[in-house]
């Protein structure tokens, strides 16, 4: 008992890394963290939109979940390199449980509010399991099926897209991949001039990123430049084809391209989310799935960032 202060402490500091770096912060530091925070913050604000969509929801929520994680993520990361916010998969997965769990539910619920109480008892389950420091089972889980999973979900991501880059229009958006490939194989001969846009979009940001990976190992000594040209090149094509579309659609009562419409400023839609019985029922199942594919993901990240720059992330999962 005698040390149980000492014990204490060295707990909450534990929890909170912030306590031991954050009184050696330096300008250099706040130099090379400003950099950071812009660049990835022209990555993740048409990022966070495109995921939104991907997740039933309108674009705003992407906005919001972009900068709410990363904000708390400060107090608690030993991952330096890691930007906490939406992902593809996460985004997939709760569009799925959305498209399923919408019919069973009060018809006054709306997708959103599906949304924010599942990801709320998601956080809560991590963080149970990152106070009683139960991360370490995440060791146990094999490479290869943390790669087969980040392969696989890329894969039929990649396919449930095809059908909104070429403008076709499916009856079966949640089916298997397979299947949703197979519609969009019967209906190309309905594509439109979003697959000219979509395309166009495509090449120019693989163009940018190898070209400037090229350039990079060719012209050594101005590789800082061509690395924020590569990065830079998600928010120039955002304001190209948003002057783009601009141009396509003025003037015209119906839009010949498919476009995004108008995005709520402010923070309208923020608030608590609800706890319907019903509805916590018809999502409890999801829940630890959710949370063990979160935990997959990320920690996978965090590990390969920390043998990259040679540093150690701890696997509480509070970090």
């Amino acid at each position: 008992m005698i040390n149980f202060p000492t014990y204490t402490f060295q707990y909450v500091k534990s929890l909170f890394p912030i306590i031991s770096w954050l009184p050696r912060y330096n300008l250099t530091w706040f130099t090379a963290d400003l950099i950071a925070g812009l660049t990835i913050g022209a990555i993740v604000i048409p990022q966070g939109m495109a995921y939104a969509l991907i997740a039933k929801l309108t674009p705003e929520y992407g906005l919001y979940s972009s900068f709410v994680g990363v904000g708390l993520y400060c107090l608690f990361a030993t991952s330096k390199d890691v930007s906490i916010g939406p992902t593809s998969v996460m985004a997939l997965l709760i569009g799925q449980t959305i498209e399923r769990v919408r019919p069973l539910t009060k018809p006054e619920i709306k997708e959103y509010e599906i949304a924010a109480t599942l990801t709320l008892f998601a956080g809560l389950l991590s963080g149970m399991i990152g106070i009683f420091r139960l991360g370490v089972l995440v060791e146990l889980i094999p490479g290869p099926v943390i790669a087969g999973f980040a392969t696989g979900s890329s894969i039929n991501i990649a396919i449930t897209q095809i059908p909104q880059l070429m403008g076709i229009s499916i009856k079966d958006k949640e089916g298997p991949a397979y299947l949703i490939e197979k519609e969009t194989l019967t209906e190309l001969n309905e594509t439109n001039v979003d697959a000219a846009i979509g395309f166009l979009c495509l090449f120019y940001l693989y163009l940018i990123k190898f070209g400037s990976n090229f350039l990079s190992k060719r012209y050594p000594r101005h590789e800082q430049i061509f690395f924020f040209i590569s990065i830079l090149r998600n928010i120039s094509i955002i304001i190209f084809a948003t002057f783009a579309s601009w141009l396509i659609v003025r003037g015209k009562d119906t839009p010949s391209i498919h476009i995004l419409g108008d995005v709520p400023s402010g923070f309208k839609n923020i608030g608590p989310p609800i706890t319907d019985i019903n509805l916590v029922k018809q999502i409890a199942g999801r829940i630890p799935v959710i949370v063990l594919i979160l935990i997959m993901e990320h920690i996978a990240i965090a590990k390969n960032f920390g043998k990259i720059n040679h540093y150690k992330s701890n696997l509480s999962l509070i970090d």
